[in-house]
């Protein structure tokens, strides 16, 4: 049986499962000083799958499958491209939890949701690059291992969305 909230945490089941995907490529294409924080990010992905997965079975719904492979919306072959499929998998990360989020009834979805919101629009994927520290660790960031924010030099010249990504994310994350 299919529910509003069922739906909502399959929507971000779904963008999980392309972020999984994803950061593999990710992964194949950055430095390999990077591919540490590559490998956090995929594991916070991954474990917040595996607890999507949970909600939705004690929904008595069946989650969704991840696709054999997903379709990439540009060419990646090389580090600067990869960062910016990073941030691209954490704007439709984002999404799918903020409609996971508009579509919970109950208090566990929408607080998982929101958290999951929430670490999405702290965390750009690229914060794995060298800058100046995070701060203070909110509880939920146990989930994301990031600790540094990007910094600008470091992408100028990429033709990078991550900064203005950020931004978006943020203006999302104050909306709830």
């Amino acid at each position: 049986m299919s529910t509003p909230e069922a739906d909502g945490l399959q929507a971000a089941l779904r963008a999980e499962h392309s972020a999984i995907w994803g950061y593999g490529v990710v992964g194949a294409t950055v430095s390999p000083e990077l591919r540490p924080g590559i490998r956090d990010v995929d594991a916070a992905h991954r474990a917040s799958r595996d607890e999507l997965a949970d909600l939705i079975r004690l929904r008595g719904a069946d989650p969704d499958s991840a696709e054999a492979s997903y379709e990439l919306p540009f060419p990646v072959g090389d580090g600067a491209s990869g960062l910016q499929l990073a941030a691209v998998l954490e704007d439709g990360v984002a999404k799918g939890y903020a409609f996971a989020v508009s579509q919970a009834d109950s208090q566990r979805a929408k607080a998982f949701s929101l958290g999951a919101l929430t670490d999405a629009a702290r965390t750009p994927s690229t914060s794995v690059m060298a800058g100046p520290p995070l701060g203070p660790v909110s509880p939920r960031s146990r989930r994301r291992t990031i600790t540094r924010w990007p910094t600008w030099s470091r992408f100028k010249g990429t033709g990078s969305p991550v900064s203005w990504t950020w931004v978006r994310l943020q203006i999302v994350e104050r909306r709830y």
